[in-house]
């Protein structure tokens, strides 16, 4: 794949030590480098048994602190090399590669996950009915451990804790990132991934097309593209996940997807959009398709910290540093919160959210949330459905909070098409809004006015929600007193791993 010239220069850097220069440590081009830096001499400690690089060392004890349970000591004996040598670290191999389920690694992640909601395309992840109307226990997901999970058109991608990417659900355009466009019924991973250690995914709640953002801060996009929404330049669809080159080497720290179009903030607060312009939802002044990401240039000297992107006739928001909300893009139903429905082609902020404290914003179909610091929450726009929350199907023009949720501390919040899910700091899960598909979990298809209580998940503890077009998704991230499984005795035919502990075999 790569010439012996290359090779051979690689190498003679690596000896050199020059990944240990001033240069590379936070340029982003050299991330590739020092990985590779590192992996060469922990292949070369192990082989020669001698001491371990101490970076190295701390990311394992931190990944090994994720994985035991909460009331058992950190034991370091796994680095001594007096301890184990070479014969001993192919035993283990051997036992964890053919004897798989003699062990369950669990880094992160979460335990059960629930599904509800429109499931016509297998969109929940194996539950079985086309119509979920309670919370029902996703097996095959819950077995993933994810650390996050997005819903889509009909579609659902989870993250794991390694790094790997999975879909399920609807296929069309290409949307699951897996090759062509067929459905699954099960979480199936995205193979051209799975070299790449994938931090988080975005994709909206009536979404075609799908991001992807890489531990070195690439984007990754597929699925339809007529609108140059996947920000390769061109209008065609992508059944798998292909890099945005425009974007190379600006070190991208968040990502956000809308109905036709798409965002990514970098590590300096600057922001890019790219896709369907019409509206002025892109930022740029006018309403020009972009095929490209560009740069958002209203918002130079403001450092953003979140974005989402709306769906249909979209709108975009933003929240800097400064405590400012920004929205723009098409105002129908008053969704850019500025008390008329007039639209804008470039940020301009909602005044009545300044130094509220909003950590997060959301849009769902012709509407928008924010949710602050406190826990409250704020919606406006197009109101019928109660998809708003406040009681009627008013259209709202400027943030109101949401009264219903007064004395909660909401804490994760999420937008289908027309309805809501929040969970509060107690892990109550809320739900509001349109129900066709039993997707606010109360058991029937009947529209709530209001936030309720799903009282299906009472006491799971759920500390995260998601949503697709009209399925819900719930979960609890805290850690289990155990969350890993480790055999009680070794296996005869690994007679040289006897002496040793379950644990310390673990770590």
């Amino acid at each position: 794949m790569y010439s012996p010239f290359l090779k051979s220069l690689v190498a003679l850097a690596a000896d050199l030590g020059l990944d240990q220069l001033p240069c590379t440590a936070d340029i982003h081009k050299w991330m590739w480098f020092r990985r590779y830096c590192m992996g060469s001499r922990v292949a070369t400690s192990l082989i020669r048994r001698t001491v371990l690089p101490h970076q190295f060392c701390q990311e394992v004890q931190s990944k090994i602190l994720e994985l035991i349970p909460r009331n058992e000591e950190l034991i370091l004996d796994h680095e001594n090399h007096e301890i184990f040598k070479q014969e001993h670290d192919e035993q283990l191999l051997l036992w964890l590669n053919r004897r798989s389920d003699d062990w369950r690694l669990s880094w992160g992640g979460c335990g059960a996950i629930y599904g509800w909601g429109h499931n016509h395309r297998g969109q929940l992840g194996g539950v079985e009915g086309a119509k979920v109307r309670l919370p029902t226990v996703s097996e095959s997901l819950s077995a993933l451990h994810p650390v996050q999970l997005v819903g889509g058109e009909q579609t659902l991608i989870a993250v794991t804790p390694d790094g790997k990417v999975y879909a399920t659900g609807y296929g069309a355009g290409g949307r699951l990132g897996i090759g062509g466009t067929d459905t699954v019924l099960t979480p199936t991973i995205i193979d051209t991934l799975q070299t790449v250690f994938i931090k988080k995914v975005a994709v909206n709640s009536g979404g075609k097309h799908c991001l992807a953002l890489s531990a070195e801060g690439e984007i990754y996009s597929w699925g339809e593209g007529e609108d140059g929404q996947l920000g390769h330049g061109n209008k065609s669809m992508c059944d798998r996940p292909r890099v945005i080159e425009a974007l190379h080497g600006k070190h991208i720290v968040d990502i956000a997807c809308g109905g036709a179009h798409s965002a990514a903030i970098t590590a300096n607060g600057e922001l890019y959009t790219w896709g369907k312009g019409r509206y002025g939802r892109l930022g740029h002044g006018d309403s020009e398709n972009q095929l490209k990401p560009k740069l958002v240039e209203a918002l130079l000297g403001y450092h953003v910290l979140d974005v989402a992107c709306g769906s249909g006739d979209a709108q975009t928001l933003c929240i800097t540093e400064d405590d400012s909300v920004w929205s723009w893009g098409d105002g129908d139903y008053g969704k850019l919160g500025r008390g008329g429905s007039d639209g804008c082609k470039v940020p301009l902020k909602i005044e009545s959210l300044a130094g509220l404290g909003v950590v997060k914003v959301e849009c769902g179909s012709q509407f928008s949330v924010a949710l602050t610091r406190s826990g409250s929450v704020y919606t406006w726009g197009k109101g019928d459905y109660h998809r708003l929350g406040h009681g009627s199907d008013d259209h709202i023009r400027r943030p109101r909070k949401v009264a219903a949720l007064q004395g909660k501390k909401i804490i994760s919040i999420a937008t289908g098409s027309l309805h809501c899910v929040a969970c509060s700091d107690q892990g109550e899960v809320f739900t509001w809004g349109d129900n066709d598909e039993g997707q606010l979990g109360d058991g029937t298809t009947n529209a709530i006015q209001k936030p309720r209580l799903v009282v299906a998940l009472q006491g799971k503890k759920i500390t995260r929600v998601a949503c697709g077009s009209a399925h819900t998704l719930a979960w609890s991230t805290d850690k289990p007193l155990s969350s890993s499984r480790v055999p009680t005795k070794v296996p005869m035919e690994y007679d040289l791993l006897r002496d040793f502990s379950p644990s310390l075999l673990r770590n």
